[in-house]
């Protein structure tokens, strides 16, 4: 059996990133994930990331026989069971409260990309306006089809991520589709990004998040228990701002 420990939650498989796999996830995870996925023609980490960012739906199926330790082995471990925690992850700060959006409710974050072929009937009761532009789930280059089909009307033209997170869409803040759009524009999970000092900001508005970088990284440095993750308390805080809905 193979075993590894990794720094990071599972949505580092959405993050088109070698160089934060190598930071994240350590060469000693990277080599275990290359050997799960070599039947499949996976060489190296360059192919190990293409394979994983083009073909999620299904790459998780290839770690079924991998023990996972630390304090992300659990939510690793559900992945390869089929599940996974859909709500955000990244610590948009508050705006006052802005006007409300047209846009469609979207209750999943792009996690919900990793979730295996029989997971159609879940993106139906959370995703199903993305759902809709789609031939099948899951979809190669979902990322790919998502950026050429998105409808203009979707994409907060002139609106930083930050802006986007505090609109309203049916009464709820707007987070998971900035957090949507942010993967789906830059090809990497907001999350990620600002662990590593690598948000991209869309306006100056943005600033506001990526000036908390350094006291974050902080943090998710000196975390040590489990109980007091920051993916818990992101589950926490969206639960406070979707009324129980992640």
């Amino acid at each position: 059996m193979y075993a590894c420990r990794p720094q990071v939650d599972p949505t580092i498989l959405l993050h088109d990133d070698p160089r934060a796999w190598v930071e994240l996830l350590g060469w000693g995870c990277i080599e275990v994930f290359t050997s799960a996925a070599r039947p499949v023609g996976v060489k190296d980490l360059d192919g190990l990331v293409k394979y994983s960012t083009t073909r999620s739906g299904v790459f998780a199926g290839l770690l079924r026989g991998v023990e996972f330790f630390g304090k992300y082995a659990a939510e690793w471990g559900g992945l390869t069971r089929g599940r996974i925690y859909l709500g955000a992850r990244t610590p948009f700060p508050h705006l006052p409260v802005a006007a409300e959006r047209d846009e469609p409710v979207i209750l999943a974050s792009p996690a919900i990309a990793l979730l295996p072929p029989d997971s159609k009937r879940l993106w139906q009761k959370r995703a199903y306006v993305l759902l809709r532009l789609l031939s099948e789930v899951p979809v190669r280059n979902l990322r790919l089809h998502l950026s050429q089909r998105l409808p203009e009307e979707w994409r907060f033209q002139g609106l930083g991520y930050v802006e986007v997170a505090n609109a309203r869409c049916g009464g709820r803040r707007c987070i998971l589709w900035a957090e949507w759009l942010y993967w789906i524009e830059q090809g990497r999970m907001p999350h990620i990004d600002l662990r590593l000092g690598k948000f991209a900001e869309r306006t100056e508005r943005d600033k506001l998040l990526t000036s908390l970088a350094k006291d974050l990284k902080k943090y998710w440095i000196n975390v040590k228990k489990p109980a007091a993750s920051c993916w818990q308390l992101q589950r926490a805080e969206v639960a406070n701002n979707t009324g129980g809905v992640p």
